[in-house]
Order: C-alpha cells, then structure tokens, then sequence
C-alpha cells in the first residue's frame, strides 16, 4: 500500500509540471488561461533589430525576432524576457521581468550602445547617388535621394564598404556620430535625363501603336552602350565575336546580361539596371522637344548611326557617331539594346513609369544594329526576342 501511495503521488506531481509547461506553448490551450507577450527590439536609435533571439525562463522558450524587429510568445505568469543580438562575434544581452496575465501584453526591449556613421555617396561631378548600399559587416543601408547614407552599429572599431569597395579602415564607432563622405568612382559614363510626359509609340503597324501619353521619373543613363572591356573587368571573359576594348560588348544574351548586372552591382554597391522600354525610347528621342526625329538625333542616319549600309559589316566603337540632344551615343544602330521589358502591346491609357507585361516570353529589344537596314533603326521600331539567345548584333547600355 505505501509504495501504490509513492507512485500517486509522483503521477500528480508529474502531472502537474505537464501542465505548468502547458502554460508555455505556442498554441492555447481551452482549459488553461494564457497571454499573448508581443514585443519589438529596437537599439536606442529606434530602428527595429532583426534577428534577436529572445528567450523566457522559465519553462525555456526561443524565438527569433523578424525583419521589422518583432517577436510574440504564448504564455502566463511571471517571465525573465532575454534578447540577445550577435553582432561581429559578440553577444549584447538585455533581460526584463515581465508579468503576462491573461490580457495581450505588449512590450518593448532597448540595446543600447549604438554608435552612428553618417555621409553622403556624390561623383566628382558632385552628382549625388541614390540607393547605393552601403555596409558595416551584416549591417546596410542605401542612400536616399539626397546621396545621403546613416548607419547604427554597435560601438567598436569596423571597416565601411560601398558594394565590395572599402571606403573606410579601422572606423571608430561611439557615442560621437562618425562622418563620412565619399566620392564615387562611376562604373560607366552616365547621362542625366529629366523626367517628364510625352507621347510613346509611332503609326507603324510594327508593334508600335496605339499611341499613347508616358510619364517618367529622373533617371540616368549610360552614355555609351556598355564595352567589352567593361564586360571583362567584372565577368572576366569577353563573349564578342568582333574583339576590341571600345567595341560594344555583344553576342551577350539577356538572361546573361542580368547575371552581368547582379555582380556589377555587388562590386560597386550602385543599383544599375537596363532601361525600361519607355525609358529607352525617351533617351533615344532625346526629350520630348525632338518627338519628329526618325532616329536618335537626326533624321539621316549616317549622321549618328551604324547600319548594314556604313557599318563594313561588323560592330564598331562606341562614340564616334554624333550624339542625340541629350549626349548620348549610339541609340541608332551598331547593336540591339536589350530593355528590362517582357514584349507586349502597348496599352492605350496613359502610364506612369510603365514596366511592361507581367510576364511573356520574349524581351524587348530596340535602336537596330549594324547588320540591319535604316527602317530598324528608328526610335520608335520594336524587336521581340528570346532572353535565352545571343547574337554578334546584340548588346545593351545601363540605366540608374
């Protein structure tokens, strides 16, 4: 009889430290009153921290807080609320009592200890950069419009970096804001081009119709379309069949110029990109004023372009045509651009910064090549085709 007794008793005990840790789960339970704890962590300049492992004790429960800096936890009762942020091979720790009764609770977890690095990204030109990344270790950020960047870390001693390019050694980060401004070294001469409305389209029956008003927002655009030699300096091959530094780079597919523009932008931290298609079409114009040109800067082609009638059969370098309004080259002839767009017809209604399709199945190409006859060369003729394939006509210029 006493050792049915022991048993009973250790059965109850046990019981009852099941039900204690019921208090705990994720999921309520019906018979068992519980609260939902809801918090965010922030560092003491009120920006969210992701990835803060938080715990309660007792009844050991972790969780990770998640991009906007906030974390929830089922529970009742009396809890010791532990975060921990990692940053560079060092833990910062906060702890906090909090009492959950069977209301929502919701609260909120300092780090402090937070230093600032502040400047601002311009050429030397003065020309401010927006949306370059700029990094200190798993910490980033982009400039805003103004070219201006802040990064909060904790305090310590840090290198900063533009994409992979260090701009700043052995940094020390405390309560004292560190400032830090930096001239960038542009990848490829770039043209600024003002946004404005303007009527996109022609009264072909080529793809070009309806059409139809545009408007587009600031935006630059590569001088140049891009060179083998600037292919080479970031894939490190050069896919040309006619070879030379200050040729365009061609028999590049669109698929492969994406991979091109994922690692350039890695490297300089600058978010570039191909033109959308109603970008490229304005650039080409060169503003709204110049809407009757046939090509891009003239209405004789062989005053800005390479086509199968001056070209010698074969791509030639860039610049040596003359320019459109804008200063920018070779929008008529010497190879296809690629656009960012999937192929489409054109919409009736006005559009604003328009992208294209959703989806498709073949990109946009435009301004002919030196393989082609004038009429592909116009700045209003469309070209469809597959991202997959390559050609010796074919190549691209970058937008920012």
């Amino acid at each position: 009889m006493p050792k049915i007794q022991l048993n009973v008793s250790v059965t109850v005990f046990l019981l009852f430290l099941a039900l204690v840790n019921l208090s705990c789960l994720e999921a309520p339970n019906d018979l068992i009153p519980y609260s939902e704890i809801k918090g965010v962590v922030k560092n003491n300049y009120g920006e969210p921290l992701k990835d803060v492992q938080i715990t309660t004790d007792p009844f050991t429960k972790t969780i990770i807080t998640d991009a906007t800096g906030e974390f929830k936890i089922i529970g009742i009762g009396s809890f010791i609320v532990k975060a921990v942020y990692s940053f560079n091979d060092k833990n910062y720790i906060v702890k906090n009592n909090y009492v959950a009764t069977a209301n929502s609770s919701n609260y909120e977890i300092i780090i402090d200890g937070f230093g600032e690095v502040k400047g601002t990204i311009k050429d030397s030109a003065g020309n401010l950069f927006e949306g370059v990344d700029v990094s200190i270790l798993n910490r980033n950020t982009a400039t805003n419009s103004l070219g201006e960047f802040s990064l909060k870390v904790p305090f310590g001693t840090y290198s900063i970096f533009v994409g992979a390019v260090e701009i700043g050694t052995n940094i020390n980060v405390n309560s004292t804001p560190v400032l830090i401004d930096y001239e960038l070294q542009p990848f490829t001469s770039m043209v600024f081009v003002k946004g404005s409305t303007f009527q996109l389209g022609g009264n072909s029956n080529n793809g070009e119709e309806p059409l139809h008003q545009v408007t587009l927002s600031d935006f630059y655009i590569g001088k140049y379309e891009v060179t083998q030699k600037e292919w080479v300096e970031i894939m490190g091959s050069n896919p040309s069949y006619f070879k030379g530094d200050n040729l365009p780079v061609e028999n590049v597919s669109w698929n492969e110029v994406q991979s091109f523009i994922l690692k350039l932008n890695q490297k300089t931290g600058i978010k570039y990109r191909l033109p959308t298609e109603a970008e490229w079409e304005y650039a080409a114009r060169g503003g709204k004023n110049n809407a009757t040109n046939i090509y891009s800067g003239s209405d004789i082609i062989n005053e800005v372009g390479w086509y199968n009638a001056n070209s010698l059969g074969k791509s030639n370098m860039v610049g040596l045509k003359k320019p459109n309004d804008f200063g920018i080259y070779d929008m008529t002839g010497n190879v296809w651009e690629w656009c960012q767009d999937w192929y489409g017809v054109y919409p009736s209604t006005p559009q604003t910064n328009p992208k294209g399709p959703d989806t498709g199945i073949y990109r946009v190409l435009r301004g002919g090549s030196w393989y082609n006859d004038d009429y592909l060369c116009r700045v209003t003729y469309r070209y469809s085709y597959n991202p997959d394939i390559k050609n010796d006509y074919i190549g691209f210029r970058l937008v920012r």
